[in-house]
């Protein structure tokens, strides 16, 4: 019977390829382990995962015998890191005394994943020969050019299109421009040389209809087969779009066959990039381009790109006016002021420009505005050859190679890629990764990859070594430290994001978008309503809030697996681990509290400290709906780049203003349903309080506005005067609210202070026309709210609250259920207006009116105010079994010996809050004796009949 085999290989990072060449070349040959021992011995198949994890080569480190699976998971723990001990043992000590305080984030998941993933790798990729060493896989993400290596497998650039070889063409220079120099710019006068490059792609088509209504001709400098889009000559609709270029009076130019840098290669490479497009351009419209761009604008003279394009018969372009549409796919407002500011400049008669047609805003978006300013202009767009006074006939050529060979795939090895020397080209090779902004199209024919692999080293094993069950469960809580590691480390991959922004330009991927929602069904409507369930001490309490942990973690490790956008360093992530530990604390607490040790224990430290534990238990779990908001904003604005520099200080002025006015908006609710009762034990009247927080926030107002001592910018007096106002107001309130004859009264200040700050931000002047609907519309609902509230309390209840001095009253009004929403409106409607958002809507390729955008916003407060209703209703329905009348603490109220009669329901419930809703822990010390709810279900506290009349 024949063993198949496999080499397992640890790849060595990029930036250490050339330093470790030699000892590739010298390092011992490394120890075959089959697939048959790695089935049966689950802790080494951990190790084979050459797909998830970089780790250290092994030859230099002697003799680590049977013991190597654990000095390498020393290091797996670091995430990558290249150290190499000397010993085994050791290595795995200081890994479980250095490891991050996080042990339990990733231990289960962690594992299972590890080792399914790792098991399903090496059968796959098992074959009678030794793998090639390193990354090894067959999809697009790593067989894509330009950023495939080509020289261990097969990559886009393999294919070689059909047709023999123009290689050998006879190359005539032909007309009178220059192709000797680099050319920047134009020979005519009040024309824009349009050029875009990386196509034929998605929007392709679309360009071509918008340049047709303009009456603008361009130049297409194409790829042949990179973005993984298959070859041009091969792939619908490719062809029928090029042979249109040309039909309508485009100029058709090579941009390379698969975007590798022309500086960066062997000249015969080089050389088949250039031939292998021409001959795939040829096939489609029976000529091949003599003008070219360099990828990356890199072809300079050292390496013998010159010559080599000289010879090659190519005029080689470049641009002056970079609209950076490949730095700004998102933000395309960039761009319209990069070519509004340019075209501006006066003195200036020409310019040859650069776009991308695989950008999707810079096709649909920029190029109406950028033609508009053009034809204002009273110039017109022009092919590159035009602008150079270049006879058509002088653009291509005609294959004359019939006979010559084929070419052949290049033998050389590309050790590695230099980074592009300026910010423009090397943000733009982040823009043509296989990670593009949308979906290439599936090629319907091409090569099929095999490989695609990094040099490395070997790391040992010997064959047949089972680790014993202290050794497996040592490695197993390595392998939970390490993914933990990876996942914190993950937000510093950041090599595609161009300078001076703050995610890459990719799209995000379908692992960050389950993320996304997982997330918020775990903090968003999981955590709120266990909370609420431990507060009435219901039954599904814990495993409500099991389940929402579980997928909280899920949703953690998710979001450090994913492809696609990357991001900077950023808040969002920092406040994840605070998050989880929070969360975890949280867990260990309830597993504490759930075990009674002070019952089960003779050891009374137990019962001393439990009433601390559940105190602390209690008060992190109404805060996590708190921490979970904060994190969301974080996410959203972490998404999308936003909050950054200038930007930060409006941000955090619209988050936290439109976050109070939805708390606001929490509070009323939970006032006016549940908490009635506890407001009359305070002796104070709701405006009191309300007053007091409008003063204070005032006073921070007045003096954080504006730096006293500097210049009075945009909108510092605005701001200002109305911190002023609201101080003023405030202290105005808190005297109205004083008690007269032992009576709190009620007032309207606070409710003419949102009416005053409502109509002030309507009329507040903003810079887009957008911006200014929306503030408008926060304004008239913030002023609804104060309105609202105002009829409330003068016609509604009468200056009286919503439960009476003698404890009479029915349901709240509906009318009292309009203020609370319109504050939900108005938070969502404010946070929802900084000016990268409105900057970012206006720029949408799709159309977003204030109209469409407002609803849309008001249907998410429905939703949200929806959900905090429906939480009260399940807190009164657990609290209040039953229709009896319950005892209540007497603090004033004026009901004899406490006891509330109960009218439909209400009256008991808003005095039941009394005890309720104060902050107190989720449990009891005296829960299982006072629990009388949780047989049923139903979980209720337990309504202590009325002993005595």
């Amino acid at each position: 019977m024949v063993t198949t085999r496999a080499t397992l290989a640890i790849p060595t990072p990029l930036q250490e390829l050339q330093e470790d060449h030699v000892a590739l070349n010298t390092a011992t040959a490394a120890r075959r382990v089959t697939i048959v021992e790695l089935v049966a011995n689950p802790p080494l198949a951990l190790v084979a995962v050459p797909n998830l994890y970089r780790l250290i080569p092994t030859s230099a480190a002697p003799a680590m015998g049977t013991t190597s699976a654990s000095a390498v998971f020393a290091v797996l723990r670091t995430g990558g890191v290249a150290t190499r001990p000397t010993t085994a043992l050791p290595a795995v000590n200081r890994a479980l005394e250095t490891a991050p305080q996080r042990p339990l984030l990733g231990m289960a998941v962690g594992m299972a994943l590890a080792a399914l993933s790792s098991v399903t790798n090496c059968v796959l990729a098992a074959s009678a020969a030794p793998l090639p060493y390193g990354y090894c896989g067959t999809t697009a993400e790593y067989c894509t050019d330009p950023d495939c290596q080509f020289a261990f497998g097969t990559c886009d650039s393999s294919h070689t299109p059909a047709g023999p070889t123009t290689l050998n063409d006879p190359r005539p220079l032909l007309g009178q421009v220059t192709y000797d120099n680099d050319i920047y710019d134009c020979a005519q006068n009040n024309v824009v040389a349009l050029t875009y490059d990386d196509g034929p792609y998605l929007y392709t088509s679309q360009l071509l209809d918008i340049l047709k209504s303009y009456g603008f001709k361009a130049t297409f400098f194409m790829t042949g087969n990179n973005l993984h889009k298959g070859p041009i000559d091969e792939t619908a609709p490719y062809p029928d779009l090029i042979k249109r270029m040309v039909a309508e009076g485009h100029q058709v130019a090579s941009h390379t066959w698969s975007h590798y840098s022309l500086s960066n290669i062997p000249s015969d490479v080089r050389k088949q990039q250039m031939v292998k497009n021409e001959r795939a351009i040829a096939n489609i419209i029976g000529k091949y381009p003599t003008y070219m761009r360099p990828p990356y604008s890199q072809c300079n003279q050292a390496s013998g790109c010159w010559a080599d394009m000289k010879a090659l018969g190519y005029h080689r372009v470049y641009f002056d006016l970079d609209t950076q549409d490949y730095l700004n796919p998102n933000t395309i407002q960039n761009s319209k002021n990069i070519v509004k500011q340019i075209l501006a400049t006066p003195g200036t008669t020409d310019y040859l420009s650069i776009q991308h047609d695989i950008v999707q805003q810079s096709v649909t978006n920029l190029t109406y505005y950028y033609f508009d300013l053009i034809k204002n202009k009273g110039w017109k767009g022009v092919t590159a050859g035009e602008c150079l006074n270049d006879a058509p006939a002088n653009w291509y050529r005609t294959p004359g190679g019939s006979g010559a060979t084929p070419i052949s795939p290049s033998t050389s090895i590309i050790t590695s890629k230099t980074t592009a020397t300026t910010s423009r080209t090397t943000s733009k090779a982040s823009t043509t990764t296989p990670k593009s902004t949308a979906a290439a199209p599936t090629p319907t024919s091409g090569p099929e990859c095999v490989v695609q692999a990094v040099p490395a080293t070997s790391m040992e094993f010997e064959p047949g070594t089972l680790m014993s069950s202290t050794s497996f469960f040592r490695l197993a809580l390595i392998v939970g430290l390490a993914l933990v590691g990876k996942a914190a480390s993950h937000e510093h991959h950041d090599d595609k994001i161009p300078e001076g922004e703050a995610i890459s330009p990719d799209p995000i991927d379908t692992t960050l978008w389950i993320h996304i929602i997982v997330q918020i069904v775990a903090f968003g409507l999981i955590f709120p309503t266990g909370m609420v369930l431990g507060i009435v001490r219901s039954r599904w309490h814990v495993p409500l809030q099991t389940l929402g942990a579980i997928i909280a973690l899920l949703g953690y490790f998710l979001g450090h697996a994913h492809g696609g956008r990357q991001f900077a360093h950023n808040i969002h992530a920092s406040f994840a681990t605070i998050l989880m530990l929070l969360l975890l604390v949280q867990v260990l607490f309830g597993i504490y509290l759930k075990l009674h040790l002070e019952k089960k224990s003779q050891n009374t430290i137990h019962a001393r400290i439990r009433r601390y534990f559940v105190l602390t238990h209690g008060v992190i779990g109404k805060v996590m709906p708190v921490v979970s908001w904060v994190q969301m904003l974080f996410g959203g604005i972490t998404a999308l780049g936003f909050c950054r520099d200038d930007h930060l200080g409006q941000c955090l002025a619209h988050f936290i203003m439109g976050s109070a006015f939805i708390g606001y908006g929490i509070l009323l609710t939970i006032l006016l349903l549940v908490g009635q009762a506890w407001l009359q034990r305070t002796g104070r009247s709701q405006e009191f309080f309300d007053s007091l927080i409008i003063a204070a926030w005032g006073c921070v107002n007045t003096f954080t506005e504006h730096r006293w001592g500097g210049p009075w910018v945009k909108n510092d007096l605005q701001h200002t005067s109305m911190g002023i106002v609201w101080w003023c107001a405030g202290l105005l309130g808190l005297w109205l609210s004083r008690k007269r004859d032992g009576r709190p009264k009620r007032n309207l200040i606070p409710a003419m202070v949102i009416l005053i700050t409502g109509w002030a931000m309507s009329a507040h002047p903003q810079s887009l026309e957008l911006s200014t609907h929306v503030h408008a519309v926060f304004g008239y609902t913030l002023m609804a709210a104060g309105a609202a509230r105002i009829i409330e309390i003068a016609f509604i209840l009468r200056d009286r609250g919503s439960v009476d001095e003698e404890g009479k009253g029915d349901e709240a009004s509906s009318w009292q259920y309009l203020t609370p929403f319109l504050l939900h409106a108005s938070g969502l409607l404010f946070m929802g207006a900084t000016e990268e958002q409105m900057a970012f809507l206006t720029n949408a390729h799709i159309h977003v009116s204030h109209v469409s955008y407002i609803l849309i916003l008001y249907s998410i407060a429905f939703l949200l105010f929806l959900f905090v209703t429906m939480l009260l209703n399940l807190y009164a329905a657990h609290a209040w079994p039953t229709n009896q009348p319950v005892v209540m603490k007497n603090a004033g109220s004026g009901v004899a010996n406490g006891a509330i009669p109960l009218t439909n329901g209400h009256i008991d419930r808003r005095m039941r809050d009394a005890e309720e809703f104060e902050l107190e822990g989720l449990m009891s010390d005296d829960e299982d004796d006072n629990d009388v709810g949780n047989k049923d279900g139903r979980g209720g506290k337990g309504v202590k009949h009325s002993q005595s009349t």
